[in-house]
């Protein structure tokens, strides 16, 4: 059986791009409270910012908005026992950027569920059925344990190829077909490497990717569809939903912080 890894498998990998460099900076985010005081890495002021009235403003303007089990917090607090590293429970997050009348970001919403069945129904709010990517994604998780290709990766750094062609059927065969952009992930807030993927999906990340990404941007319309990002190799621990920015980095920083240097694998539909 053919097995693949990064170097020859074109709907994983994408396509290794260095894009100057820029030395991250280390700043103390105090303003929101992170499970394990986390530091973020940023080179811009504009992401820094305070809390008005609820609310976290940035230096740019952009404006946060907390909701846990749809009620609205008066602070930033995630709950520890699901955004912890050590934990490992899905966090049923979502985050939905909000637009200005010219198509620049002018807030963004972070929506946390303590269970699956308050994630799936606001889902279906925004028009979108997640009860069949929760289905799909453990379709995925318990097919690469049973058939061993997990076992595979973690001895050969591989995958076989018949494992990605049954992905991408069922895929299709799911979703009906989706269209799927690419997707870019950089390991700094401005400069420094970037690693992009034609189809807009990683089983896992590249030899020294793995929990070094701190931006991405997903090449698709605005709302186009959704960006699902994992604290594991295959689609494991699930940390975030993002609806899509509109060609628009993505910076894990501020209130999202929490997901910098935490990404192990990601799928779009």
């Amino acid at each position: 059986m053919k097995a693949l890894n990064y170097m020859a498998i074109g709907s994983i990998i994408g396509v290794g791009l260095l894009v100057g460099s820029c030395k991250k900076d280390i700043r103390t985010f105090e303003n929101v409270k992170t499970t394990s005081n986390q530091e973020f890495k940023s080179s811009e002021d504009s992401l820094i910012g305070e809390y008005v009235d609820s609310v976290y403003i940035t230096k740019d303007g952009i404006v946060y908005t907390y909701y846990f089990n749809n009620v609205k917090m008066k602070t930033i607090d995630f709950n520890p026992e699901i955004t912890s590293e050590a934990s490992n429970t899905d966090d049923f997050t979502f985050i939905i950027p909000q637009f200005n009348q010219d198509s620049s970001i002018s807030g963004i919403i972070i929506r946390q569920f303590s269970d699956k069945e308050g994630y799936i129904a606001f889902g279906k709010s925004m028009d979108a059925e997640f009860e069949d990517y929760v289905n799909f994604r453990d379709v995925v998780i318990n097919y690469a344990i049973q058939n061993g290709v997990i076992a595979e990766y973690e001895s050969t750094e591989t995958v076989p190829t018949s494992f990605v062609t049954w992905y991408e059927t069922e895929l299709n065969t799911t979703f009906n077909a989706p269209t799927l952009f690419p997707v870019t992930v950089y390991k700094d807030y401005k400069g420094g490497p970037a690693w992009m993927h034609p189809l807009g999906y990683a089983f896992f990340m590249a030899p020294g990717w793995n929990n070094k990404v701190s931006r991405y941007m997903h090449l698709t319309a605005i709302t186009y569809g959704w960006m699902f990002i994992y604290d594991k190799a295959f689609f494991k621990k699930h940390l975030a939903t993002l609806r899509d920015f509109g060609w628009k980095y993505v910076y894990f920083a501020g209130p999202l912080a929490y997901l910098n240097d935490r990404m192990s694998s990601f799928n779009t539909i």
